[in-house]
């Protein structure tokens, strides 16, 4: 796993490779990470697909972060 991060500039997105990376949430919101997190992982996916938390999330506003989960090939299929 790689964790990204943008910092915008003159509304330029530079992509920066995280070394460590802090959620501040609630148990609830936290609730709806693993929820979202486990319908990614139960869904058909194919290598390169992504999804945006905040597409997941109806409480989601712009106010908060976004997350995208980005889908390599599995391991253990391309055996």
């Amino acid at each position: 796993m790689i964790a990204f991060g943008y910092e915008k500039d003159n509304d330029e997105e530079k992509l920066m490779k995280l070394s460590e990376t802090t959620l501040q949430c609630n148990n609830e919101e936290l609730d709806r990470i693993i929820d979202f997190l486990n319908r990614i992982k139960n869904t058909n996916y194919e290598a390169g697909d992504h999804y945006h938390y905040r597409d997941f999330n109806k409480k989601w506003t712009s106010e908060e972060s976004d997350f995208i989960i980005f889908l390599e090939e599995d391991v253990e299929s391309s055996r």
